[in-house]
């Protein structure tokens, strides 16, 4: 459950990163109010997509969300709308948050392999070669750039529904309940939903046609505000309700807008497990898998350098690995201990601007060397 792959991404010029339910990590990146799905399976599992939207690992990244400060528009309600046609047949969503309005319309853009693509770029996803979610629901959350009325802090999701679900309930903490019934949308069943950004989602709820309960999941609360549904529950399952957290890296680098200062913070909970970075610059990026994700045994890295930004690896890990030495292009090695929280192991580390990583040795207690990571070719533009 690494993250580099969007930021390296983002220096290739290519767009990478998204998320599909299944047995591995998953990423949905948010960035400049655009979520970009990636055309490939990252791990996701049932049991990540908001990232949770699968159960299995999510990772996500929120920029200019600031959450936890007070709502300028206290008490307001939040509405969805059933979606309508416009005049020329075009599919429409829409609902409201207090006096603000929204609306998103189904576009066709020439993407994909069959050259169209249906999407919703006011949400910022295409469907274009997605897979359809495993786990009863995948969430997508995109924001950073207001509309016409709308905050700035708020947060769009998008919903894709399993083939057997019919309603997706959304629990808000302030008492409110969203009601959500899919839409065709190319080979996927959608709904939207937007929320202001210190609004989370307590719970969510998914039913079948028959109108019994097939699964529910307790998200993963961005540091950002957003909420996000990683690990699925069977009806009737109890899942732990304790929550552990802690810093497993820090420190200062040169970034695009001069120094900056981060750390990695590891979290475990009813959700699963997540990773998440911040940095003085404003950006947070999280990753998560669900509970029942088996770590992996090494930290995985992409052949990259590091351009005109630092990028970072991050990670839960498996337990029975001591130490890790990480050596990069300059010929200097980092040796990371990873942190343990709540019975989970996590490492963190950053890339510097000008090098790139060429492989990763594990070790265990005893100093036996277990495993030589040489990383994975950069992806074909």
């Amino acid at each position: 459950m690494v993250n580099d792959e969007d930021i390296i991404a983002e220096q290739l010029g290519t767009d990478i990163g998204s998320f599909e339910p299944g047995r591995a990590p998953v990423d949905a990146v948010i960035r400049q109010g655009r979520a970009i799905k990636a055309k490939r399976r990252l791990t996701a599992g049932s049991g990540l997509a908001l990232a949770a939207v699968l159960g299995v690992g999510l990772p996500f990244a929120l920029s200019g969300h600031h959450g936890g400060t007070p709502s300028d528009r206290p008490g307001d309600r939040v509405t969805v709308d059933t979606p309508s046609k416009d005049d020329k047949g075009v599919t429409v969503f829409s609902g409201s948050i207090g006096l603000y309005s929204w609306n998103a319309q189904v576009e066709v853009l020439p993407q994909g392999p069959d050259g169209r693509s249906a999407c919703l770029m006011a949400f910022g996803n295409c469907f274009a070669d997605f897979p359809v979610p495993t786990d009863p629901a995948e969430f997508s959350v995109s924001g950073g750039i207001a509309q016409v009325g709308q905050n700035a802090d708020d947060y769009q999701y998008t919903v894709d529904f399993r083939a057997d679900v019919k309603r997706v309930e959304v629990d808000l903490q302030d008492g409110q309940r969203l009601l959500l019934d899919p839409v065709p949308i190319s080979h996927h069943r959608v709904a939207l939903f937007e929320l202001p950004g210190d609004l989370r989602i307590s719970r969510t709820t998914a039913y079948g046609a028959d109108g019994k309960q097939v699964g529910f999941s307790i998200p993963f609360h961005h540091p950002g505000g957003a909420s996000i549904p990683v690990t699925w529950d069977a009806p009737g399952a109890t899942p732990p309700l304790t929550e552990a957290s802690a810093r497993i890296a820090s420190g200062v680098t040169a970034g695009m807008m001069g120094e900056e200062k981060w750390s990695i913070t590891a979290y475990v909970g009813p959700y699963g497990q997540c990773v998440v970075r911040t940095g003085s610059q404003g950006n947070a990026w999280s990753q998560c898998v669900n509970r029942d994700a088996k770590p992996p045994e090494s930290l995985s890295f992409t052949h990259a350098k590091a351009k005109s930004a630092p990028y970072w690896l991050q990670s839960e890990i498996d337990t029975s690995i001591d130490h890790l030495s990480v050596a990069y292009s300059d010929g200097t090695t980092k040796r990371l201990t990873p942190t343990r929280v709540a019975g989970h192991a996590f490492v963190g580390v950053v890339v510097p601007v000008g090098l790139e990583v060429e492989s990763v040795t594990t070790f265990d207690r005893s100093g036996r060397q277990l495993d030589v990571n040489t990383g994975d070719p950069v992806p074909a533009k």
